[in-house]
């Protein structure tokens, strides 16, 4: 993962960039610039061993950025619920890419849990796992979008997308062109160029969310109007959904294991 806390990057990373941005931001953009030459890296290799024609590389984020970033038009960060948050970059390149697809732009749909049920596809390898099941685990709902990917379908197979699945009052979801938030938070707010030294990011917003936000995030993806009120019919039914999302909700240890792990690492070092 990388840009990642804690942000560094070599010396040599950071020259160049505009004499008015903040510390964070400048080894933000370091930390991106390294992982750019460590990409090229990459591709060099492949390409020199002949192999970059038979390669499917993917490139993506796993959630949106946080304080020393910009998720500009968006609102929302890391760890919040919307798009600022959950919206990522990705592409896909390779000679495995199929020529006619080349340079265009994908705007379905796609989870990144997907990319299993994706790679097995690819690999010719069936995605159920016998020993959730056997465990009495929910089955795998990674959704196999090759299909998409390759332009064999021009709607994705992937429409509902449950972000989170928490008690009464934690929830987010989307399904079709609707986000359901049900989550009084605040939420990070962006300027086009911010932070600067003089320049800060604009304060925290709030919502207020108690009963459910709606948003229709293909035609207000900066989720500006809650619509929640103007189309009570999908209101109820994102509500009811997540109701039932909720009841196969599998509940988190009491430790967590990453706080057991925690635990041993502060013991150890």
């Amino acid at each position: 993962q990388n840009p990642h806390a804690p942000l560094q990057a070599p010396s040599n990373m950071l020259q160049g960039f505009p004499t008015d941005w903040t510390s964070g931001r400048e080894k933000y953009a370091g930390m991106v610039r390294f992982l750019d030459g460590a990409m090229r890296n990459i591709v060099e290799a492949l390409k020199h061993r002949d192999m970059w024609q038979h390669t499917l590389f993917v490139f993506s984020s796993d959630n949106g950025a946080y304080s020393s970033g910009n998720n500009w038009p968006l609102i929302g960060e890391k760890a919040q619920p919307f798009e600022g948050g959950v919206r990522l970059a990705a592409f896909i390149s390779g000679g495995f890419i199929p020529s006619s697809l080349r340079g265009t732009k994908q705007e379905g749909y796609m989870h990144l849990a997907d990319w299993y049920a994706t790679f097995c596809n690819l690999a010719g390898v069936d995605p159920f796992d016998a020993t959730a099941a056997a465990a009495g685990l929910a089955p795998v709902d990674s959704v196999n979008l090759w299909p998409l990917i390759s332009g064999s379908v021009a709607e994705s197979p992937r429409q509902e997308m449950p972000l989170y699945v928490g008690g009464a009052e934690r929830n987010a979801l989307i399904s079709g062109r609707y986000k359901l938030v049900s989550w009084n938070s605040r939420y990070a707010q962006w300027a086009p160029d911010c932070p600067t030294l003089t320049t800060p990011c604009p304060r925290w917003g709030m919502s207020d969310c108690t009963e459910g936000c709606v948003y229709d995030i293909l035609a207000d993806p900066s989720e500006a109007s809650d619509i929640s009120k103007e189309v009570p019919g999908v209101t109820f039914q994102l509500l009811a959904r997540m109701t039932e999302l909720r009841i196969g909700m599998q509940d988190y240890p009491s430790t967590p294991e990453t706080v057991l792990a925690w635990t041993v690492w502060r013991s150890k070092y």
